[in-house]
């Protein structure tokens, strides 16, 4: 039960890190403002070709990822930490894309929701966040930050067996935010 509640609220605290909106009147992601909301708020963003145009297709999604990867800013081409994410949708049309045009391309090693894109030691994971987006997302590592009170956070957690309705119940009282610190080092595709 604990494993499939904690699997829950990850899920959760990822979907609000990527799409967090203060003004949404959604409690999962009403709390803080995500990853989407303040990069895009900032604009400074590198934009490939086709951004803001250009559909999530089977047919052009191998040309969304090569655009993708022309648009990484020249001093950070060539960083290992440097990677794209993108929903689970998108990441399965451009596997079976790949799959299609014949050509072998594997999953990184041990994860079958991270793949090098074509032609690129560069890799592109599957996150919830992204998942029904249509957009992608590309920074190093170290470009983003998750800050919380983690030491006090933890004992903010409860478990426990309820006998007057007879259920178990679960209370998670945490502070949490995303930031990043260099606009103009993230690439952003946007489908529309």
């Amino acid at each position: 039960i604990i494993d499939e509640l904690m699997m829950q609220v990850n899920r959760r605290l990822e979907v609000a890190d990527w799409n967090g909106n203060t003004s949404s009147g959604n409690a999962y992601i009403n709390n803080y403002d995500g990853l989407i909301k303040l990069i895009e708020a900032d604009g400074t963003y590198a934009s490939p070709t086709g951004s803001g145009s250009t559909a999530f297709t089977e047919a052009n999604a191998r040309t969304i990822m090569k655009n993708s990867l022309v648009a990484i800013p020249a001093a950070l081409k060539g960083d290992p930490s440097f990677q794209f994410y993108c929903g689970y949708d998108f990441f399965q049309i451009y596997k079976n894309k790949i799959a299609a045009d014949n050509l072998f391309n594997p999953p990184a090693e041990g994860n079958e929701w991270v793949i090098n894109i074509e032609n690129s030691p560069v890799t592109m994971k599957a996150v919830h966040g992204l998942d029904g987006t249509d957009k992608i997302f590309g920074f190093r590592s170290s470009n983003v930050f998750l800050g919380m009170d983690e030491i006090a956070d933890l004992g903010n957690i409860e478990l426990w067996y309820s006998q007057d309705d007879r259920k178990v119940k679960f209370a998670l009282d945490m502070k949490r935010g995303v930031q990043f610190a260099y606009g103009s080092e993230i690439v952003r595709f946007s489908a529309a």
